[in-house]
């Protein structure tokens, strides 16, 4: 496999786990919102679904564009973190708001970010690049506004603060 080969595949594979991620994400926070009585807390789960979605939608932009499937490789560390009938660890609605909220999920997604999008670059895709930093960017941005949030969600009896 050429060198080209091997980063078209890391490309296709990062993409693939990013929006897997996202669209985890979104239905482990609609799970929550049914099962809170917060009506704060469901409207912060409500602005970060939104948020998410917004992601989502630019993710499949891009797969439209590139002419390739939204389905492919899951992501191997968030779904089975929120996954209710997950083999790793009790599910835990308490446990899932505390990761969805965390700087470790916020890095580790800057991270996967970061890889597409040097690929991209690598491979000349500047379209791809330009719409991943996008998504990075609306990343960066939603984490400095749910910084603020963690306490209005500890005074409602939901704590998300950062691990």
């Amino acid at each position: 496999m050429s060198y080209r080969e091997k980063l078209q595949k890391l490309f296709i594979q990062h993409f693939h786990v990013i929006y897997d991620g996202e669209t985890v994400i979104i239905d482990t926070l609609n799970k929550i919102m049914t099962e809170t009585s917060s009506e704060n807390a469901k409207e912060v789960f409500a602005l970060k679904m939104e948020k998410k979605r917004e992601n989502i939608y630019q993710l499949e932009e891009l797969f439209f564009q590139m002419n390739l499937p939204d389905e492919g490789d899951t992501d191997d560390i968030i779904r089975p973190l929120l996954n209710a009938n997950s083999e790793y660890e009790e599910y835990n609605t308490a446990k899932a708001i505390k990761f969805i909220f965390s700087r470790a999920l916020s890095l580790y997604y800057t991270n996967a970010y970061q890889v597409a999008i040097d690929c991209a670059f690598e491979l000349g895709n500047e379209e791809a690049a330009i719409g991943l930093s996008n998504c990075l960017k609306n990343n960066r941005q939603e984490r400095t506004i749910f910084l603020p949030m963690n306490k209005m969600m500890e005074n409602s009896g939901v704590s998300v603060m950062a691990a």
